[in-house]
């Protein structure tokens, strides 16, 4: 797969960075073999990573390196174990400046991966965040959820291209994931509202009390009776309830206090 999609790039000294999934020895050589230089970040469970290197306990920010002709192998310690190999790299290390203003030193080879895999990284971060995939034994089911969630994320970057201050906002992305179920949604809900779609049968009102949207006007310059509760009796004196309230719908012109706002709009036998 992966000599596939660099094809039209060998032989030319390009650089090459993949995640874990794909980098193994053998991938190096092979691509080195034909002028192209690779790194890549290692599953600890790959037959070919130095044992040495896999079963080293090391320290916060302690780095551990071993070359194999030109394939340079590193496993670092930060806030977990990071292991990578590299054709490109060799045991040069870089010194950061963390959130905190420490500094720190850090391997070259985690340095470039960082930099030049920063977006497919962020992109797979984005993907296991609300994650809506099912283990299921049939193949088309993963393919199906891992489409659906791509396409969410494409959606939500080309949202916050055309919308930078969003993009800015606290919770970013579950705010736009909210708002697009909010949307899918909107359409059946409304057309709900006027009718029970596929049971043939009429709506149970036509009360434009129970379509569309209604907010309510809290301070209204006059004060009336709800309408709900001039239908209900007091149980203690048997008499109509009297509630006044400035609570007033402007598209039903009612008064209608807050208690009963809800139930107004949505039972149709009041």
């Amino acid at each position: 797969m992966v000599f596939d999609l660099v094809d039209p790039y060998l032989d030319k000294a390009y650089h090459i960075y993949f995640e874990n999934f794909y980098t193994n020895l053998k991938l190096l050589k092979d691509l080195e073999s034909r002028g192209t230089f690779a790194c890549g970040t290692v599953r600890i469970d790959r037959g070919d990573f130095p044992k040495a290197l896999k079963n080293a306990k090391l320290a916060t920010g302690e780095t551990h390196f071993i070359k194999n002709g030109s394939v340079a192998a590193v496993h670092w310690r930060d806030k977990r174990d990071v292991f990578a190999m590299s054709t490109m790299h060799g045991n040069a290390m870089d010194e950061i400046t963390r959130r905190n203003k420490e500094k720190v030193l850090k391997p070259e080879i985690i340095t470039e991966y960082n930099k030049y895999m920063n977006g497919v990284d962020k992109y797979d971060q984005y993907l296991n965040y609300y994650a809506i995939g099912r283990k299921s034994i049939k193949w088309w089911r993963k393919v199906f959820f891992r489409t659906f969630e791509m396409s969410i994320i494409n959606a939500m970057v080309l949202h916050f291209i055309a919308n930078p201050e969003f993009a800015k906002k606290r919770r970013s992305h579950k705010k736009f994931r909210v708002m697009l179920v909010h949307e899918l949604v909107k359409p059946l809900l409304q057309k709900r509202s006027e009718t029970n779609s596929g049971s043939g049968r009429q709506p149970v009102s036509a009360s434009p009390r129970l379509k569309g949207k209604h907010f309510p006007i809290s301070r209204h310059p006059k004060r009336g009776r709800c309408t709900v509760c001039s239908h209900e009796k007091s149980n203690a004196t048997g008499k109509e309830k009297g509630t006044k309230t400035s609570n007033y719908c402007q598209k039903c012109e009612k008064f209608i206090c807050k208690a009963c706002f809800e139930k107004f709009h949505t039972q149709s036998l009041l």
